[in-house]
């Protein structure tokens, strides 16, 4: 096995894992278009959902709604 890194992106590593090789979160472009895609249809269903702006987050909090 090569070097272990107990710590890789902030987290700690299970011992499964502990290759210097192994990244939880690959950094290409297929996963960051895929998370792009993603996070734009979640916006998309927010503000359909609540007739918001998705990026207000009043509508989460009660106490915030006199």
């Amino acid at each position: 096995m090569k070097k272990s890194l107990p710590f890789q992106n902030g987290y700690q590593v299970h011992a499964n894992n502990l290759d210097e090789s192994f990244n939880p979160y690959p950094d290409t472009p297929e996963l960051a278009w895929a998370r792009k895609d993603w996070l734009a249809g979640w916006l998309t269903r927010e503000k359909e959902t609540n007739g918001l702006d998705p990026n207000d987050i009043a509508h989460r909090i009660p106490a915030l709604m006199g």
